[in-house]
């Protein structure tokens, strides 16, 4: 049987969050108000995922310039307030069904922490080699301090 070739867009990833919207023009306002300007590139090594490419968006957004993101692992931008069991389902979620979101607090170079949307999706290669994916983030805003939260995912609400 031959594997999908179905690449996640944008607009297939936020299908989760568009459950619910009972018209298109309530679904035209909903993606009005979005925009995606950090774009993360990330290659498997391993067990661990590698920075490939950021555009200029996400080195804005993390403080890093692309040459000193370049090759190292996400471990870089997380931290002490970095869920570690969300961003895990995250990249699990992309593995499994091939796309995958979440609500992170990640770093900047200069340790402030902000709070992110991500929307992720896996590309396959013309060898059909799942090993690389891309995410957006979506800023929503910086931390003072880290607020207990219901976590999206498919399914149960994830403990706070």
């Amino acid at each position: 049987m031959p594997r999908s070739r179905r690449v996640p867009t944008a607009i297939s990833l936020l299908d989760p969050l568009l459950d619910g919207l009972e018209s298109s023009e309530a679904v035209d306002a909903f993606l009005a108000g979005l925009t995606f300007p950090a774009m993360i590139l990330s290659k498997r090594s391993g067990d661990v995922l590698r920075f490939a490419y950021v555009n200029a968006a996400a080195t804005a957004l993390t403080g890093f310039a692309a040459g000193e993101i370049f090759g190292r692992p996400y471990a870089l931008i997380e931290g002490e307030d970095t869920d570690e069991a969300e961003a895990l389902r995250y990249r699990d979620d992309i593995e499994r069904t091939g796309s995958g979101y979440a609500i992170l607090v990640n770093y900047r170079k200069d340790g402030s922490p902000y709070e992110v949307f991500l929307m992720g999706g896996r590309l396959i290669t013309p060898s059909d080699k799942a090993d690389l994916f891309v995410s957006f983030a979506v800023h929503l805003r910086d931390v003072d301090t880290v607020l207990p939260r219901q976590c999206l995912g498919p399914g149960e609400p994830r403990p706070n």
